[in-house]
Order: C-alpha cells, then sequence, then structure tokens
C-alpha cells in the first residue's frame, strides 16, 4: 500500500494565494501543481492523498484555497468540506470532480 502523503511543498511569498491539493491521484496533484506554480501570485503550499492528511496539514500549513476530489478514501469529501469551512473559516475550497452518475450536494 502506498505511503499516505501528506507535504509542505514550497514557501509562499507574502501576499501569494497560498494553495494546497488534495486528490488521491498522484497524477492529477502533479499535474495541477505544475499549473498553479506558473502562475504569478500562486504558492501550492501543500498536497495529501486523503482527507485526515488535509486536515493535519492544515494545521501546520494554512491555505487561503483547498482544491480537492469530492470522492477519496476514508473522510467523505463533503464531511471534509464541512470540517474545512469549521476549522478553516478563512479557507475556501474549490471541488473538481468527475462522476459516472449524479451525486448529491448538501451545503
Amino acid at each position: 500500500m502506498p505511503k499516505p502523503v501528506e507535504a509542505a511543498l514550497s514557501h509562499a511569498g507574502p501576499d501569494d494565494i497560498r494553495v494546497v491539493l488534495v486528490d488521491d491521484h498522484r497524477l492529477i496533484r502533479e499535474g495541477l501543481r505544475q499549473i498553479l506554480e506558473g502562475q504569478p501570485g500562486l504558492s501550492v503550499v501543500g498536497e495529501s492523498d486523503h482527507g485526515h492528511g488535509l486536515l493535519a496539514l492544515l494545521q501546520q500549513t494554512p491555505a487561503h484555497l483547498v482544491i480537492m476530489d469530492l470522492s477519496m478514501p476514508g473522510l467523505s469529501g463533503m464531511s471534509l468540506i464541512r470540517r474545512i469551512r469549521q476549522d478553516h473559516p478563512g479557507c475556501m475550497v474549490l471541488v473538481l470532480c468527475t462522476v459516472k452518475r449524479s451525486m448529491p450536494c448538501g451545503r
């Protein structure tokens, strides 16, 4: 079984938007990181491959934005969003997801 990924990746500038990537697919995280790191004013400051790892990472590496997959092992995507909103109210969440069937969304 692969080792979980929870890593702080780079140091953000003082005015940068601090982004954390969360997806259980390494290729997706790597592709997003490459795209975002080329943008001025954005810094990818961490990544995780599961929700519990994200929560631990956010305790040590504050972020302005979490870009996450809705469907990951362990903590459900909607539960994870609720926890982020509760524990880190200033952090925005962007969900990137593909599904083969419709999924209910809650608030």
